[in-house]
């Protein structure tokens, strides 16, 4: 992980707010590269390491908040899309193997969009650095959560998360290198938990699908 690291520093320094955008969207596309990286290593290079709280932070909004929440927002507009449009036959294909059919999948969406819960859940999903965004992604598309609401609340958090990961890698300097780590790896088990609860939840669906066949 180091050597990726290593690999994106050079980048970030060279192409500045571009290499941002770039690398947040490459982040949001391909799961194994981490948001933290890219975020504090752009507050450690871009941003000015004596100024003030005022002039960091509008220096950071314009240099790595903006430009990453715009990269993070179009590459999970990719893979909302392509979940949106693959979500439906993988289901109907599938999905009676485990006990899940569509419809099940429809009254399950519009129950929970009804109140502001699942609005706040994708927010913090999103806000939070050590959840995947893939991930987040790939389910709201997969069970086509509603896309204006999409956008709106994964560039919103993708703002804070920016605003978080940037100022952590101002605030503590070259130590960004050991935080972006330990972040990744946190993330790493995030990601472990939350396919381990799908494999126990598509396990569950299939024991209670033949039990009830018998």
């Amino acid at each position: 992980m180091e050597d990726f690291i290593i690999q994106i520093t050079p980048f970030v320094r060279e192409y500045g707010v571009f290499g941002v955008f770039f690398l947040s969207f490459i982040e949001e596309i391909i799961a194994p590269v981490p948001s933290s990286i890219v975020l504090m290593a752009a507050g450690f290079l871009l941003l000015p390491a004596f100024g003030s709280i005022k002039t960091v932070f509008l220096d950071g909004m314009l240099w790595v908040v903006l430009p990453a929440a715009f990269g993070l927002t179009l590459g999970a507009i990719l893979v909302y899309s392509l979940a949106y449009v693959g979500g439906e036959p993988l289901i109907k294909m599938w999905g009676k193997r485990f006990g899940l059919s569509w419809s099940k999948v429809e009254r399950w969406r519009n129950r929970i969009t009804k109140g502001t819960g699942d609005e706040l859940l994708v927010f913090f999903l999103r806000a939070f650095p050590v959840v995947p965004n893939s991930l987040v992604s790939a389910a709201c598309g997969m069970v086509r959560y509603p896309t204006r609401s999409f956008i709106i609340l994964t560039f919103l958090g993708s703002l804070v998360r920016a605003l978080i990961m940037g100022f952590i890698g101002w605030s503590v300097g070259e130590a960004y290198l050991s935080y972006a780590v330990r972040f990744s790896v946190w993330g790493r088990y995030v990601l472990i938990g939350g396919a381990a609860v799908i494999v126990l939840a598509i396990a569950a669906g299939m024991f209670v699908n033949r039990w009830r066949k018998r």
